[in-house]
């Protein structure tokens, strides 16, 4: 969700090479804070909303956990 949304950086391996990549991302998202700040409040509306389906995510999670 964080890299396909381009709301954050992830490390998938432990190597030079991916944290040049999480450096680069990182870096692009602070040269623009708007742009960063209006996808991250669109994807956790999106997907955690409690008045939306956020709230039979949770319920699903939750479920799973009690299980």
């Amino acid at each position: 969700m964080i890299a396909q949304k381009e709301v954050g950086a992830l490390v998938r391996e432990f190597n030079d090479d991916e944290y040049a990549n999480a450096a680069a991302t990182i870096s692009r998202l602070i040269d623009d804070p708007e742009q960063t700040r209006s996808c991250a409040r669109e994807v956790a509306e999106r997907l955690f909303d409690l008045r939306g389906p956020g709230i039979e995510r949770y319920a699903r999670l939750y479920e799973a956990l009690l299980n």
